[in-house]
C-alpha cells in the first residue's frame, strides 16, 4: 500500500522523491508501454510543474500522451484528462500553439464520446 501525503511546497521534493524511487520498477513490471505507466509520467508532470521543473515537466507528459496513445488509442476517453492537465502547464509556459492543438484534440474526444450517448 502506498502511503497518503499531504502535499505542501514545503514537502512537494521529498514526494517526488518517492514516487521516483519505485518508477524503474513499475515500469519493469508493467512494461514500458503500460497505461498505468502513462498514468504515473502525468503525475510525475504535475509535480515537476509545480516544483518548477518545467521541462522535465513537458517531458512527462509528452511520454505520458504518447503511451497512453499507443496502449489505448487516440480517441480514448481517458485520454482527455492527460491532455487536460497537459493543456494547463502549456498555458502556464505560454505555449499558446501546443496548448490549443492539444486543447482541440481533448475537445474532440469529449465530442465523439458524447456521440456515444
Amino acid at each position: 500500500t502506498w502511503p497518503i501525503f499531504f502535499v505542501t511546497r514545503r514537502n512537494l521534493p521529498r514526494l517526488t522523491l518517492c514516487i521516483n524511487r519505485p518508477w524503474p520498477s513499475a515500469k519493469k513490471t508493467l512494461g514500458p508501454e503500460h497505461q498505468d505507466v502513462a498514468w504515473s509520467l502525468r503525475d510525475l508532470g504535475r509535480l515537476d510543474h509545480e516544483m518548477g521543473r518545467d521541462e522535465e515537466s513537458l517531458r512527462h507528459f509528452d511520454q505520458a500522451v504518447q503511451i497512453f496513445t499507443k496502449a489505448m488509442g487516440a480517441d480514448h476517453p481517458d485520454l482527455k484528462e492527460i491532455l487536460t492537465d497537459y493543456v494547463r502547464v502549456l498555458n502556464d509556459l505560454n505555449k499558446q500553439s501546443l496548448a490549443d492543438s492539444l486543447g482541440q484534440w481533448a475537445q474532440r474526444i469529449v465530442d465523439k464520446d458524447l456521440q456515444k450517448n
